[in-house]
């Protein structure tokens, strides 16, 4: 059953991100992706949830994905200014990890959020289309919902007789505000805000133009440990796992590079 859960989030995570994409190629504005991108990341989430359960998880993602991402944008617009860039990380961060720990996220870690912010905040953007990337990241939020909470009205309209054919969701998380105070969880969001912190102060000091890069990398290995709070797993095959989908995205990305490279010499040459 896990495996044809996993497959059934792969395909809403995929319906998410494709469509706006196309609709975005289609209008001519596709450079407006990165928002469309970080919006379609709520459909990651609820996965394995009733309905009722996933209502929540997957609307509070959408809000706080839209939040982090018309964040990054203001901070872009003015320029970003690292002060500024700082303190949003912080709070994006230690206000993530507590809502992790509280709705029961399922990613169990901020790290989608966190690099919402730090990517939308380098983008170079002017106050003229701020309205329309905060935009398109909602709208694609909201889609991603719809997608997501879609299967609702599947089994409504298959009613009874058929419900043989949808699988069990069964993943009730415990919810309850205590857990955002919790000392492994406030422990978590004090280690992650130290490390990002400090890995984008050593790039900067190194001359890395882009810091941001630094402490996403320092983000990800600690969301491992806030993971393995909802879901306690050894640590060696979640390691494992995360290097085989990380060689994966690498691939599929570098492979649309030279896709792309290509399409545009043909192009010219022809």
């Amino acid at each position: 059953m896990t495996r044809t859960l996993d497959l059934e989030a792969a395909t809403r995570a995929a319906l998410a991100l494709l469509l706006p994409m196309l609709v975005l190629l289609a209008v001519g504005r596709i450079e407006l992706a990165v928002y469309a991108s970080f919006g379609a990341f709520t459909a990651l989430f609820g996965r394995s949830e009733p309905y009722r359960v996933r209502l929540l998880s997957v609307s509070a993602a959408a809000i706080a994905l839209t939040a982090s991402i018309s964040a990054g944008v203001v901070i872009a617009c003015l320029g970003t200014p690292l002060p500024l860039l700082t303190v949003a990380l912080v709070v994006v961060i230690v206000l993530g990890v507590m809502a992790t720990a509280v709705i029961g996220w399922i990613p169990g870690q901020p790290v989608f959020f966190v690099f919402a912010l730090l990517v939308c905040a380098v983008v170079p953007t002017t106050w003229q289309q701020a309205p329309l990337a905060i935009g398109v990241a909602a709208s694609s939020a909201v889609l991603a919902w719809l997608i997501c909470m879609s299967g609702w009205m599947l089994r409504r309209l298959a009613g009874t007789r058929h419900a043989h054919r949808f699988r069990n969701l069964q993943r009730r998380p415990t919810r309850t505000i205590a857990a955002a105070f919790d000392s492994q969880v406030l422990q978590t969001a004090t280690m992650t805000t130290i490390a990002a912190l400090a890995s984008g102060a050593i790039a900067l000091s190194l001359g890395i133009g882009r810091p941001y890069w630094a402490a996403l990398l320092m983000i990800t290995p600690l969301a491992l440990s806030m993971s393995s709070l909802s879901i306690p797993m050894p640590i060696g095959p979640m390691l494992v796992d995360r290097l085989i989908e990380t060689f994966i995205g690498c691939a599929v990305a570098v492979a649309a590079l030279l896709l792309r490279r290509w399409w545009a010499a043909r192009r010219q040459a022809a």
